[in-house]
């Protein structure tokens, strides 16, 4: 059997994720990042983005909001404001709020306007991260057997 490390993704509300995987991906600010195990401690200010969580050739593709993760040898800890699994986002229904809120933005706001500019662009962000970890969910169950 391979090495695993923990994943332990988490949210104010709810235990999202809680598991040993053979591999880890998440986005900070400063870009995607790969977690094995017997990585080196470290601290990143996560993107909203998609983590994947990889065992036995099955992945698992989260849709996560800002947030921290700790990375320690034997584990790590993500967490973020929102989360949610990649198999239970309807991706028709959320391409269509990320059209949306992508419309919205472009008619209603001005860069100049840098705190609006800032929270409305990290919520296409997530939204985009929700359509993408829905989309590769989808993907990976048709190629199941």
């Amino acid at each position: 059997m391979a090495e695993t490390i923990k994943l332990e993704l988490v949210t104010p509300s709810r235990k999202v994720l809680v598991g040993d995987f053979e591999s880890v991906n998440a986005v900070s600010v400063i870009g995607e990042f790969g977690v094995l195990p017997g990585h080196a401690p470290m601290l990143a200010l996560l993107s909203p983005g998609v983590v994947t969580a990889t065992k036995n050739g099955k992945t698992k593709f989260i849709a996560v909001k800002s947030g921290v993760a700790e990375v320690e040898p034997e584990r790590i800890i993500i967490m973020t404001e929102e989360a949610e699994e990649g198999e239970k986002i309807d991706l028709e229904e959320a391409k269509k709020i990320l059209e949306e809120a992508q419309k919205q933005f472009s008619v209603s706001i001005s860069p100049t306007d840098s705190a609006e500019f800032k929270i409305m662009s990290e919520n296409i962000e997530w939204l985009r991260a929700r359509v993408n970890a829905s989309s590769r969910a989808n993907a990976q169950m048709c190629k199941s057997p």
